[in-house]
């Protein structure tokens, strides 16, 4: 493999996700997200389980490199609080919880807590990296005539009560499931933006117009917390099949012209 020089005029950024091509077949992919104010401290603005807000917050970056076909392989974690026991619930919990996307290996994880200055609120920065073949990396594959359909409920911890069992939310696993099928052709995740915001990104993006319908279905500025749930795009025919396939609620909010 030839040395990599001037790395960054390898670099590009999609959506949330920076891509660092590697050679002529792949892209590193890198997103992170960061949580604070959320947990068991004296200073957290929502009491929450540590392990509740650890699988919360490795949800970001996770799906959005599984939205872009990538496999993520390794996650760290940078923590504004003790090792014992607040890191350590923290850093089992995501363990726990993204071991069904093929991590699960001590070397895929890092973690770094902060032991010298005590804390009173609780902290989260995660970065997760991917990996994605370019030839296999296409966005933009909507078609006219496809439906965008919402899959999973806009919520989020600060106005909602939301667990990670909450089946009015996309899971992980449906995720993993959705970006394998041939018929899904665009996935947005929904993130504390709304569904409008991921909209709007879409029409950049793929440059087609969206003819909105069930606006009064679902609340298109609601916060969606951490991609409680995601856009993507299908034909209308597919849609049922979906529906069969998935627990999370489907509804239908435009089509494509």
């Amino acid at each position: 493999m030839m040395a990599i020089k001037d790395p960054e005029n390898h670099l590009k950024k999609i959506r949330d996700v920076t891509l660092f091509q590697m050679n002529k077949e792949q892209y590193l992919m890198i997103a992170c997200h960061s949580n604070a104010g959320m947990g068991n401290k004296a200073a957290d603005f929502v009491n929450v389980p540590e392990e509740s807000i650890a699988q919360f917050a490795v949800r970001d970056p996770l799906f959005e490199i599984i939205a872009l076909r990538g496999k993520p392989f390794y996650i760290n974690e940078s923590l504004t609080v003790e090792f014992d026991p607040t890191g350590k619930k923290i850093s089992e919990a995501i363990k726990d919880y993204v071991c069904e996307s093929g991590i699960t290996d001590d070397i895929q994880f890092s973690c770094s807590t902060e032991d010298y200055i005590p804390t009173i609120q609780t902290g989260i920065g995660i970065t997760v990296l991917g990996l994605v073949n370019i030839k296999d990396f296409q966005t933009a594959r909507t078609e006219h005539g496809d439906v965008l359909a919402v899959v999973g409920k806009p919520k989020c911890n600060l106005h909602d009560k939301v667990n990670i069992d909450d089946q009015d939310i996309i899971s992980l696993s449906e995720i993993n499931l959705i970006h394998k099928l041939p018929y899904v052709h665009d996935i947005f995740p929904v993130g504390a933006k709304g569904i409008q915001h991921e909209l709007d990104r879409f029409t950049v993006e793929t440059n087609l117009e969206i003819l909105l319908e069930g606006q009064g279905e679902i609340d298109f500025q609601a916060s969606a917390g951490f991609s409680t749930c995601v856009i993507i795009s299908l034909p209308r025919s597919q849609v049922t099949n979906l529906r069969n396939y998935i627990q999370s609620p489907v509804n239908i909010i435009g089509s494509i012209k």
